[in-house]
């Protein structure tokens, strides 16, 4: 009885790993378009489809983390690359142009707008890129705009230093840390 009782359970064994194998996605892109779409964040505005056509851009394959492969990702991130050479940056740079899942769009330290306004997007990527992704733009969705007709004139009287979270989130264009 044992020894029919370890075959059975071998021969059910066999049996889910073959079903299981089977059920596994493949971690492909099925869109010559994906690495572009990753890096426009329509793999968090457009979860439904990116997730079944496009896996590998969107960071969605099993055991895959989404790392930077290149020590300069971040310094690229901040100057614009993952909208002017999305191939390359989606796939090397996943975690830097945001396209991973746990990359949140904030600030995690209260300084960042008065860095972000003093040039440190640009100066110091590395750390910025991972904790003032707000402040530097990195974000879905966000313009390099200027949300109000007067910022060009509170510029010339010193609002970016004076009064940076509110320049960097209305004065965008006029800042000029938003590189994508």
């Amino acid at each position: 009885i044992c020894q029919n009782s370890k075959m059975m359970l071998l021969i059910v064994i066999l049996t889910l790993t073959c079903i299981a194998s089977s059920l596994a996605v493949e971690c492909v892109d099925k869109n010559q378009n994906c690495s572009s779409w990753a890096v426009n964040w329509e793999c968090k505005k457009n979860p439904n489809f990116m997730d079944v056509n496009c896996r590998k851009s969107c960071g969605k394959c099993d055991n895959v983390p989404c790392v930077n492969n290149n020590v300069n990702c971040s310094m690229w991130a901040v100057k614009g690359e993952c909208k002017a050479n999305p191939k390359y940056m989606a796939i090397n740079c996943g975690k830097a142009c945001g396209i991973c899942d746990n990359v949140e769009c904030v600030n995690k330290n209260v300084s960042c707008s008065k860095w972000a306004v003093r040039g440190e997007c640009k100066a110091n990527p590395d750390y910025m890129v991972n904790n003032c992704r707000k402040a530097c733009g990195i974000c879905p969705g966000v313009a390099c705009v200027n949300k109000n007709d007067s910022c060009s004139k509170w510029a010339v009287k010193g609002e970016c230093k004076a009064n940076p979270d509110y320049m960097v989130i209305n004065c965008r264009r006029l800042v000029g840390y938003v590189l994508m």
